[in-house]
């Protein structure tokens, strides 16, 4: 028997696409998601395993990060969602559930081949070797390549273009930056 998602904004029969997740169960995404999912630049972690080399040693840590960026997204929608109903002094308004949703969908865009190895050895060296500096977080590539994606797309993601410049608001980069 099928599980359903729900305590998920996501949940409330909104147009969009249906995916059945192992760990949650059937999870509905509007169609911004689903134009952000539909990239090339989000299809790619589809081949990018979440653990790195970790499957070397355990061949059944075979998870990746599509999978993972997908259950994130739901259950960032979940929290946010719970905070809007139970606390609606927070005034938290849907473009800014839509952001929560993107950033936590978006937020492994930014990794290579074999996870943090990637991001802290091969990317610092090549810049290196390039007189650049050094400094590379992979949340600097997740903004990266849904400016690219958004950029190429040919899918109504313009709504994420507002999203993508005032990613730091929304912690997309990691900075310490918050809606006051």
């Amino acid at each position: 028997k099928s599980k359903k998602a729900k305590g998920s904004s996501m949940e409330k029969g909104r147009e969009g696409k249906v995916l059945l997740d192992p760990v949650w169960g059937y999870i509905t995404f509007n169609p911004t998601l689903v134009a952000i999912i539909d990239t090339p630049q989000f299809q790619r972690l589809r081949e990018l395993k979440q653990l790195g080399t970790t499957y070397f040693v355990y061949p059944g840590a075979s998870h990746n990060r599509f999978e993972h960026s997908l259950g994130t997204c739901y259950l960032a929608d979940v929290l946010i969602t719970s905070l809007q109903t139970k606390q609606p002094e927070l005034h938290i308004t849907a473009a800014e559930v839509l952001a929560v949703q993107i950033a936590a969908l978006c937020h492994d865009l930014g990794h290579g081949p074999f996870s943090h190895v990637f991001d802290q050895e091969v990317v610092p060296l090549c810049l290196r070797r390039r007189g650049e500096a050094a400094t590379w977080r992979h949340e600097m590539g997740s903004e990266m390549m849904l400016q690219a994606a958004i950029e190429v797309s040919h899918n109504p993601i313009g709504v994420c273009v507002c999203v993508c410049a005032d990613a730091r608001s929304y912690n997309l980069t990691g900075s310490s930056t918050h809606r006051q």
